[in-house]
């Protein structure tokens, strides 16, 4: 597991010291994906398919963040786009490079003391991360092919499984708000990371989370956070939203998302994001 210092402060400010005052075409493009380069319906579009590979044939870095395991990531995601990608799963417990996994988050000793005290809140929904192809969850495996497993990977059930080495808890309220159990977990070795109005909770290592984890793939690749743009909607965004030179928010994002950014774009049910590109990077005119 590679534990993530700091962006070097020496190093950023070397790179970020060019025209301070002015804005400059972002180096990396960072995208949530559930209702931020996914549709409602789970797609990515044609035209949005299209910018992302043009604008990585020119030398833009692109990178996924997301809180879903790779399993479910590559469902969505065409494998000729993924090939090309850097990516962050699972809140920032895992990166992607080159195909190359780096897990940044193991929170198995406090899972034991985690799942006594879920168990004693109705109806909650747990998953069990280890990355790759399984996970555990105490649904039923009826119900588990429609709710965390579009690939159809093997599940087991949580009590069947050993604890070792799980990157992510992740607790789903069903639509019910979470807020005490997540004071309650909260302690010096985890991070919990509310989303959906705080009915789910991503629960990883103390210090990972989506933007702690983008400050390592990007010092990796020498670009600094202000010549980075990041598209986000939901509460897991904000640290990468904070720290970006572009922050970019989805027409449908919630309203923290919103107050965040200085810039806001359609919902993710247009081709807000491939406007975006086409603005900010024109594809060149055909030859007449």
């Amino acid at each position: 597991m590679d534990p993530i210092a700091p962006l070097a402060n020496p190093e950023e400010a070397l790179l970020s010291r060019i025209d301070e005052g002015k804005e400059r075409l972002p180096r990396a493009l960072v995208f949530d994906l559930d209702d931020t380069l996914l549709s409602r319906t789970k797609e990515i579009s044609p035209r949005t398919l299209s910018c992302l590979h043009r604008v990585l044939d020119s030398g833009i870095v692109v990178c996924l963040a997301t809180s879903r395991p790779i399993r479910s990531v590559r469902h969505f995601v065409p494998e000729a786009l993924l090939d090309r990608l850097a990516m962050i799963t699972l809140n920032g417990a895992v990166s992607w490079t080159s195909g190359v996994e780096r897990r940044h988050s193991c929170v198995s000793s406090d899972l034991p003391e985690i799942l006594e005290r879920c168990a004693r809140e109705p109806d909650l929904i747990l998953t069990l991360e280890w990355e790759g192809e399984e996970f555990a969850t105490n649904l039923a495996g009826s119900r588990v092919e429609g709710y965390q497993n579009p690939s159809k990977a093997g599940f087991l059930r949580i009590e069947e499984a050993s604890l070792e080495g799980v990157s992510k808890l992740a607790i789903d309220g069903n639509g019910r708000p979470l807020q005490i159990l997540a004071a309650d977990l909260r302690r010096g070795s985890l991070s919990v990371i509310p989303a959906l109005g705080g009915t789910f909770l991503n629960v990883v290592q103390a210090r990972v989370d989506k933007a702690t984890t983008l400050s390592l793939v990007l010092r990796e690749r020498m670009i600094a956070w202000q010549d980075t743009a990041v598209f986000g909607d939901d509460t897991p965004d904000l640290g990468m939203l904070a720290r970006a030179g572009r922050p970019v928010a989805m027409g449908n994002s919630c309203p923290e998302v919103l107050s965040a950014c200085r810039e806001t774009i359609g919902d993710c049910d247009s081709d807000a994001i491939a406007s975006w590109i086409d603005r900010t990077f024109p594809p060149p005119h055909p030859r007449s």
